[in-house]
């Protein structure tokens, strides 16, 4: 990753009823058995696209969500949000399949 990104992580039982204006679906990848989907900035920093690609993702911001499965019988899955800017897809999917459940 290059020294200029960012990135935030949220957490919650639920999911988020309203994410973020201005991204779109940029890819879908599988982590802990859950489908993750990434979003990126929208193409003339629109309000809403039904698109997004790599290079928009990484000039601009990226909303990634994930509903991660509990790690032991006691808990719930977790809902999460990750915003990023100035990342690359492969950069997220890094920092989001390196998350671990707690025991």
């Amino acid at each position: 990753m290059s020294n200029s990104g960012w990135i935030n992580l949220n957490e919650s039982q639920t999911g988020c009823e309203d994410g973020p204006d201005g991204v779109g679906p940029v890819v879908k990848f599988t982590v802990n058995g859950a489908t993750a989907t990434i979003m990126g900035s929208c193409k003339g920093q629109k309000s809403i696209c039904s698109k997004s690609n790599p290079a928009l993702l990484r000039k601009g911001s990226g909303y990634t969500t994930v509903t991660l499965p509990a790690g032991s019988s006691g808990l719930k899955p977790t809902f999460v949000e990750v915003y990023t800017a100035g990342m690359s897809v492969k950069d997220i999917k890094e920092f989001v399949s390196g998350l671990e459940p707690v025991q």
